[in-house]
């Protein structure tokens, strides 16, 4: 038989504790100071912690600075036009478009003339916006309808410029880059170029003699450098691209969803719409094309230079006989017939821009549409509505006003 002994080791004192090398001291700040008198320091509080740091001191902004980092965060994070400047934003929008289709109908008056007359234009055409405002001088020595123009004019660039803050249309269907190009960068041109036409308006309040062909060497001289040959490429580039946008709003329904057909009370005023806005914008590719092919034509030579470069761009069908001159001639009726679109639109079109597929990629755009009579087919989940407001709340649009009906 096997007897197993089993033995107790005393209780361990305090220098064998010390000694021992299985146990770890005490981290410093647990650790209590030796009293003076050599007696054993009393047991650490556990419970205790390490001081903390001092807090930074939180920097006080002024108003100033708030309101810029808002204009920032609206820019870099859009959200659609806010319910209450809603119907302000269509009043702009709609007397803009109007404006914007009446340049367009002069320029086709013009080109439609200069046609007619053939080679045989003494005093030169100028079939673009800076002649139309010319014409326009010409015909009111007081000035009093450029000024009205050129208001009408600030409503389209308010209202493109708006369209580039808030990103109106933007698709939920969309990728970002899609929507970044639709709806941010287009607006933003459009507006660019409508300051420029704007600007050259009153430098005929300035200059009350300037002339039709007061265009300086632009294209010619840029071809005698290399960054004048790169901004002409450039320019073809953006010029072609412009073309075949609007050949796509000429051959597809792209810009359907953005008529209001409920307002059409008979198939006369669809059609009509159909035909202005098909033809019209057809027309307008062409001049975008034609403008695109004199880039290209001045990196090789010389180019005539008679008046403005759209006008340039025009007249080139000049030079192809009989069939350039039917060809210019069914340009400027097109042109006019985008007039009659634009003036159209004035009614019949949809603002704020709506989605494409009815998907708004904002869930405000649902509530703003809903509001101005135009609800979407496909509002945003009232899920996604009520994030959006617990997230990152607005105070410019009311709560109640928020949720689609």
């Amino acid at each position: 038989m096997v007897h197993t002994i089993i033995t107790v080791d005393p209780q361990p004192t305090p220098s064998t504790i010390s000694s021992s090398n299985t146990v770890s001291p005490l981290p410093a700040h647990l650790a209590s100071p030796t009293s003076a008198t050599g007696d054993m320091p009393s047991p650490p509080k556990l419970n205790e912690e390490p001081p903390l740091s001092p807090l930074p001191v939180p920097r006080v902004c002024t108003r100033r600075q708030i309101r810029k980092a808002r204009i920032i965060e609206r820019l870099l994070r859009p959200r659609g036009v806010s319910l209450r400047f809603a119907r302000f934003e269509g009043w702009v929008g709609r007397i803009g478009f109007g404006a914007k289709g009446i340049v367009y109908g002069m320029i086709g008056g013009m080109t439609v003339t200069a046609a007619a007359r053939a080679k045989g234009h003494p005093n030169g055409s100028n079939e673009s916006p800076q002649g139309a405002f010319i014409l326009l001088g010409g015909l009111d020595p007081s000035g009093a309808l450029l000024i009205i123009l050129m208001l009408a004019l600030w409503c389209y660039i308010l209202w493109r410029f708006w369209e580039f803050a808030t990103a109106q249309g933007a698709d939920a269907t969309f990728g970002p880059y899609k929507n970044f190009f639709s709806y941010r960068l287009s607006p933003l041109v459009s507006g660019c170029v409508y300051c420029a036409y704007s600007g050259y308006i009153l430098r005929l309040f300035v200059q009350r003699d300037l002339q039709a062909d007061d265009a300086g060497c632009y294209p010619n001289c840029w071809r005698m450098s290399v960054l004048g040959r790169m901004g002409l490429v450039l320019f073809g580039v953006a010029f072609t691209i412009a073309a075949i946008t609007q050949l796509q709003n000429a051959l597809t329904k792209k810009w359907h969803v953005e008529v209001k057909w409920s307002r059409c009370r008979t198939r006369f005023e669809e059609y009509l719409i159909l035909f202005t806005g098909h033809v019209g914008f057809l027309g307008r590719a062409a001049v975008f094309l034609f403008v695109g092919v004199l880039m290209f034509k001045a990196l090789k030579g010389e180019v005539v230079q008679e008046g403005n470069t759209l006008s340039n761009g025009i007249n080139q069908l000049l030079d192809a006989d009989l069939g350039g001159l039917v060809a210019m001639m069914a340009v400027g009726v097109m042109l006019v017939l985008y007039c009659g679109f634009a003036l159209l639109m004035m009614r019949y079109r949809a603002f704020p821009t709506p989605p494409p597929s009815g998907r708004p990629l904002y869930p405000r755009a649902a509530a703003v549409a809903a509001a101005c009579g135009e609800p979407l087919p496909f509002p945003a989940p009232e899920s996604d509505i009520a994030e959006s407001e617990t997230s990152d709340p607005d105070p410019l649009l009311p709560m109640a006003a928020r949720v689609p009906s």
